[in-house]
């Protein structure tokens, strides 16, 4: 268990932790419907925990200057902010196959409060596919 001091050491203050709380509980997740390319503010990565698993989540820029988060399940690339990304649909299954599948990003608090400002500039997630190159 963290200690209010120990979050200090490690560059994180206990009120980001709600401030990231509070963004995603505005969060609407949707499956896209059309390719979609972005330019990329930031990218939480895949991972994995014992028996826990959790998507990427890519927040970027839209050609129309939307924000907007992408979740794909696939790609394992580390991608560098301000690449240009391309996205297709694809069906991750119903609701209850999303939400027992894995596929909610993971909790992530960074130290930056710029990064974690980006996850109050977004509303809505889309269920896709990342086209690597």
């Amino acid at each position: 268990m963290l200690s209010c001091n120990t979050i200090r050491k490690i560059g994180f203050k206990p009120e980001d932790t709600d401030f990231v709380k509070n963004c995603r509980e505005d969060w609407t997740y949707s499956d896209l419907k059309d390719t979609i390319s972005i330019r990329l503010l930031l990218h939480d990565k895949k991972g994995r925990y014992d028996l826990v698993s959790w998507p990427n989540l890519f927040i970027g820029i839209t050609n129309q200057n939307d924000t907007i988060g992408l979740i794909d399940n696939f790609t394992t690339i580390e991608y560098k902010v301000n690449s240009k990304l391309t996205f297709v649909p694809y069906d991750y299954g119903t609701e209850i196959e999303k939400a027992l599948g894995g596929y909610a990003p993971v909790f992530t608090v960074h130290r930056k409060d710029k990064e974690n400002r980006l996850y109050c500039s977004i509303k809505s997630l889309y269920y896709c596919k990342l086209i690597d190159k």
